[in-house]
């Protein structure tokens, strides 16, 4: 994974920051960090062109900030620009292989989706998966979202090591005929958790279609192909 980490997030106690090439020539070698008290910022735009970020509380206003979304590698020039529900996994530097997901279908739109396997979202997302998987490619990316049981389930399946076997498990919840290894690879899941915090993930299922639009959870189907055959 090309993900750049800001090291002294390690002694502020930030997530990761992910720096492009772009943005470290901008603010150059920094000397001091402060974290604004404030919990998020609205992009805004007066009659002027001129762009404003305005805290949610309305306590800081920060007139024409430089702004470069690193995820989709393009400056924030006009509001116009800001890409809220879109990403380029590509311009990101993110390898979702290095993942190692499940590889269903065949079809000519890729599709990443993040999964829990004790989700009953996740079995109902799947269901439609298999009925569309001439329709689709996918990658179906395994993420313990809730807690030690997902966590243990998901290891079960990375370290099966039969494929349709551990696929099959996740479409059924039933882990019960799986036969882990006791020494296994699972640096796709670890990869998996550290790219959940990267893209924010809070919700699942939380699908990435062909275009780079974001949907989260399933509802059904017709809402769901909506969302995946979306394209601006």
């Amino acid at each position: 994974m090309k993900i750049k980490i800001f090291l002294s997030s390690l002694l502020l106690g930030f997530s990761c920051v992910a720096l492009s090439a772009p943005v470290n020539n901008l603010v150059g070698d920094l000397v001091a960090l402060k974290r604004l008290p404030a919990h998020s910022f609205s992009l805004a735009e007066n009659e002027f062109g001129d762009l404003f970020l305005i805290s949610d509380s309305g306590r800081f206003a920060i007139q024409k900030p430089v702004i470069y979304d690193v995820w989709n590698a393009v400056w924030i020039n006009s509001i116009n620009d800001l890409k809220t529900g879109q990403i380029d996994l590509n311009k990101m530097g993110l390898d979702i292989d290095e993942l190692q997901p499940f590889k269903i279908g065949k079809g000519d739109s890729r599709i990443t989706v993040f999964v829990d396997p004790i989700s009953e979202h996740t079995r109902k997302l799947l269901s439609f998966v298999n009925k569309n998987s001439d329709a689709y490619a996918w990658n179906i990316v395994l993420f313990p979202a809730f807690g030690e049981k997902s966590a243990k389930a998901a290891r079960k399946i990375a370290c099966d090591g039969n494929s349709k076997r551990a696929y099959e498990a996740l479409i059924t919840g039933d882990f019960s005929q799986l036969k882990p290894k006791k020494k296994c690879n699972t640096l796709g899941l670890q990869k998996a958790l550290t790219t959940s915090k990267y893209l924010g993930i809070r919700r699942i299922p939380y699908t990435i279609n062909a275009k780079g639009f974001i949907s989260t959870g399933y509802a059904n189907e017709q809402s769901y192909k909506i969302n995946i055959d979306k394209s601006e």
